[in-house]
């Protein structure tokens, strides 16, 4: 008890290839990392809730920022 989303016996090494091979794995199958991140999400995972915050986080400030330089143009 008192162990609930806690990995057991994972060094941070382990967890840092673990976490690049998701990454490598979801791009070279054209996966979605947000659908691992919202998997995690539902098993109330905090590195999973970390994850989606940084990449969702990230997607809205290069838009922001593209939008910002003219990147969209105009649309009809």
């Amino acid at each position: 008890m008192g162990t609930y989303g806690a990995a057991q016996g994972l060094s941070p090494a382990l967890g840092f290839a673990g976490g690049f091979l998701m990454l490598f794995g979801s791009r070279v199958a054209s996966g979605c990392t947000s659908g691992h991140g919202l998997s995690g999400m539902a098993m109330l995972s905090l590195p999973s809730i970390a994850a989606v915050c940084g990449m969702f986080g990230t997607a809205i400030l290069v838009g922001v920022g593209y939008s910002a330089v003219g990147g969209y143009g105009t649309y009809a």
